[in-house]
This record gives C-alpha cells, structure tokens and sequence, in this order.
C-alpha cells in the first residue's frame, strides 16, 4: 500500500513538473515572440529616423540649393546692369574721342 501511495505521489509529482515544465517553455516562447517584435520595432523606429533625418536634410539642401539660385538671379542682373554702365560709358567715351578728333 505505501509503495501505491508512493507511486501516486510521484507521479502528481512528476505531473506538476510536466506541467511547469511545458509552462516555462510556452512563457520562454511568448517571451521570444516579444523580443523579436521589439526588434521589428527598433529596426522600424531606427528606419524612421533615418527617413526624417534624410528628409529634413534633403529639404534643407533644396533651401540652400534655391537661395543660390535667388542669389545668382540676382548677381545676373547685377553684371547685365554693369555691362550696360559699361556699354554706354564707352560708347560717350567714343563720342568724346570722335568729337576732340573733329575739333583738332
């Protein structure tokens, strides 16, 4: 009889352990199953980020790139106006010379 009850005994035991057991290997596998969708959420947060970083500096570059060509619009106008000063200080210059050459 006690060898009955000891058989008993052993095997709720080793019952329980089972159970445990596989208990510890389903929250080792949900655990797994976590990890790896806090990774898939860095790499898309990581990716994110760099997404924005590229963004905000692509934009950046275009503000820059459209400043430089407001500016050259500018220096454009600047050198058409100076080479028309130009022109016409020596086409008065001429007009001098052709007058002093008349007058001589």
């Amino acid at each position: 009889m006690f060898t009955k009850e000891l058989e008993l005994v052993r095997g709720s035991v080793e019952k329980d352990e089972k159970d445990e057991l596989e208990g510890t290997e389903t929250a080792i596998r949900d655990l797994e199953k976590q990890l790896k969708q806090k990774e898939w959420e860095l790499t898309d947060e990581k990716n994110m980020n760099r997404a924005k970083a590229h963004s905000e500096l692509e934009r950046s570059l275009e503000e820059k790139i459209h400043g430089l060509q407001k500016q050259l619009g500018t220096e454009q106008v600047e050198c058409r106006r100076l080479l028309h000063v130009w022109a016409n200080k020596d086409a008065e210059k001429e007009k001098q010379l052709e007058f002093q050459s008349l007058w001589r």
